[in-house]
Formats: C-alpha cells, sequence, structure tokens
C-alpha cells in the first residue's frame, strides 16, 4: 500500500474527509481530529492525494459491459446481487461503523465506480446510428450512507420479509456508491446487518474479504489507529466477471447456536451470504461479535 492510500485511510477512519477543489485540496473534519502532525503530512503529499482523489473516466471492460447488459435484463435483480447478513452481538460503536465502511469505499475504487452509456463515435451500425459504448467512472471520494432500521419490535417474519425486500431493491448504476449497509435494531446490544452490492461491482469472494477488511477497520476506527494489513489484504478487490452473474455459489455451511429464528445456519465466513431468491436470511445468517 502507498503511503498516500495510507494517509487518507487513516484521516477516514477518524471521520476527515478531504476532497478536490479545482486545485485545490480540501478538508473537513470533527473538531481538533486534524492534528498538526496530519496538516504536515497533508502539505507533504499534496500532489499525489490530489492525483488519488480526481475522477477518471474509461470504457468499460468487456466483463463490465456483461455484468451492465445482464442488469438491464428482465430476470429479478437479486439474480444479479451478492450479500450478507449477520447478527451482531454486542454494543454498536456506530460512529466507528459508519467510519470504517466509508474507509472501505475510499480503499477500494470498484465501490466508486459507475456507469453510463454513451453514443461511441465512429462505430456506426451500417443505420447511420451508433452503437452504445458504456462509460465507468472512478470517483475521487463519494459518501456511503448506513442506514439503520429500528427493528426492536419485529417478529421474526417481520424481520425476514424486511431482509429480503432490502436485498431484492435495485441500484441505479449511474450513481454510487455501489454498495448499501444496512443495519436494523434490535436491542441495544443486538442488530442485524445486511451488506448488498450489484454483481458488476463485487463477486462473492470478493465480498468475504471485503468484510474481513470491515472487521479490522470497525477495531481500527474504535482505536482510533490505522490497521495492520496483511499481504494478501493489499490486492484490488475482483469484479464478477460474465460467467459469474446470475450463479448461486454455496458456502458451506455448519451448526451454530443462533436463536433469532428458525432453520439458521452458519457460514465459513464472518458473515453469511443471503442465497438468491428473496428467500431472506433464513438459509444462512451467522454471528459476530462487535469488538468492544
Amino acid at each position: 500500500m502507498s503511503q498516500t492510500q495510507a494517509l487518507l485511510e487513516t484521516l477516514t477512519l477518524q471521520g476527515i474527509d478531504l476532497w478536490v477543489d479545482g486545485e485545490q485540496l480540501r478538508y473537513r473534519g470533527p473538531k481538533n481530529a486534524l492534528t498538526p502532525t496530519h496538516l504536515d503530512q497533508l502539505k507533504a503529499y499534496k500532489t499525489s492525494l490530489l492525483d488519488s482523489l480526481v475522477t477518471t473516466t474509461y470504457r468499460a471492460t468487456w466483463e463490465q459491459q456483461s455484468a451492465w447488459d445482464a442488469y438491464q435484463g428482465t430476470s429479478p435483480k437479486t439474480t444479479h446481487h451478492v450479500a450478507f447478513a449477520a447478527q451482531l452481538h454486542g454494543p454498536l460503536d456506530e460512529g466507528a461503523f459508519q467510519r470504517a465502511w466509508q474507509t472501505l469505499v475510499q480503499r477500494h475504487t470498484t465501490l466508486r465506480t459507475t456507469y453510463q452509456v454513451a453514443p461511441a463515435a465512429g462505430q456506426g451500425n451500417g443505420n447511420g446510428q451508433h452503437n452504445p459504448t458504456l462509460l465507468a467512472t472512478i470517483h475521487g471520494g463519494q459518501a456511503l450512507i448506513v442506514t439503520r432500521l429500528e427493528a426492536q419490535h419485529w417478529r421474526v417474519e417481520e424481520l425476514d420479509a424486511q431482509l429480503a425486500l432490502q436485498q431484492a431493491r435495485p441500484f441505479d448504476l449511474t450513481q454510487g456508491p455501489l454498495l448499501r449497509v444496512t443495519f436494523f435494531a434490535r436491542a441495544a446490544d443486538k442488530q442485524v446487518l445486511l451488506v448488498t452490492a450489484p454483481r458488476i461491482t463485487l463477486d462473492d469472494a470478493s465480498l468475504a474479504r471485503l468484510l474481513d477488511e470491515f472487521g479490522q477497520l470497525y477495531v481500527a476506527a474504535q482505536n482510533g489507529a490505522a490497521p495492520t494489513w496483511r499481504a494478501s489484504e493489499g490486492r484490488r478487490l475482483k469484479q464478477a466477471g460474465p460467467d459469474e452473474l446470475g450463479q448461486q455459489v454455496d458456502s458451506g455451511h455448519g451448526d451454530h447456536d443462533d436463536d433469532d429464528g428458525p432453520n439458521q445456519r452458519c457460514c465459513r465466513h464472518r458473515l453469511c451470504r443471503i442465497h438468491h431468491g428473496g428467500r431472506g436470511c433464513g438459509s444462512g445468517r451467522s454471528i459476530w461479535r462487535t469488538p468492544h
């Protein structure tokens, strides 16, 4: 990881936002969060930070084009989503929770990439028209809104229905971030988390790794320190290829002691994927205890 990226992650974890205004680097954050050391680092890395935060557009790859075309089809949108759900046991630090997810958006360009169709000059189809070209835009920075839903008095059936509904909500691929994080507050020390993304953004393996990174970032955000990444965690997240679109991957479940609904099973990952088909989280949900 570059020193510039490490600085961006550290600042984001502490609630400090950076953005580009013309040729100037702007910032905002909580009072006293930006220390003299941070200011010195911003001056030292200003040029590379400006390069990192600039918005760039390129012609979408074949894999991205295939995922886009599939998403515009008539099949249920859940077919083209990846999603995980988990029960969070223990007090939740919502500020650290938000900052950890925002850091992931800043960390991975795929979460800040949106798509739009533009006419491709010089690629006529013989009828005086041009074949559309899909453009991918990597945004320098995008704010992720974590949604909290009050579910203290919901029955299990109501919760499962809402999980299925939220997971099935379509994404506007022209607007980002293309990641949706929702948590259902069940009690002061018990929440249910749902994370959803379109397959043009993430595949199953990348979502699992994203969740592992979130666990480390959440602890780091609570402690006010940058995480220490393993070498394997410096890799770019993989987007879904055309052969993966619409497929279900069994995540290999085992037993656990969950008591919040019938027929619950746990996955080998920290969070269990919700299976496609709108069946809610009854077919796979795990327990994750919040560090405190």
